[in-house]
């Protein structure tokens, strides 16, 4: 069932709304901190932004690098990562295959930062 509606900046869309009522968002970090990945601030068109606030969040720069590249997209964090875009922003899921093209490599180039200071850091 579509949903006509109208967000607070006057544009009309339409979503299903029946598709992000299950997802909660939440995640309880190792010390016991519960977190709340939807009540973060964040807006589509910076949502390189909210992808690298919550990974500050939810990854120690010490567990982002001991990750593999190649197996960083079957970390449940990555896939909680994703599903928060897809309901923070209200897209739909060809839009989300679409915009996380872009922001996987803003992870990736996020996790070779962190690997490069520390090399710096090193020498």
């Amino acid at each position: 069932m579509d949903i006509s509606l109208v967000e607070l900046d006057g544009n009309d869309e339409s979503t299903d709304n029946q598709t992000f009522r299950s997802f909660y968002g939440i995640y309880i970090l190792p010390d016991g901190v519960v977190v709340v990945l939807l009540q973060k601030s964040g807006v589509k068109e910076h949502a390189n932004r909210y992808v690298t606030s919550l990974m500050d969040t939810l990854f120690k720069p010490d567990e982002l690098l001991t990750i593999e590249t190649k197996n960083i997209s079957t970390d449940e964090r990555y896939s909680l990562l994703k599903e928060a875009v897809r309901n923070k922003f209200r897209v739909t899921q060809e839009e989300l295959e679409s915009m996380w093209i872009w922001l996987h490599t803003v992870m990736l180039t996020k996790r070779r930062r962190i690997s490069a200071k520390r090399k710096k850091l090193n020498q």
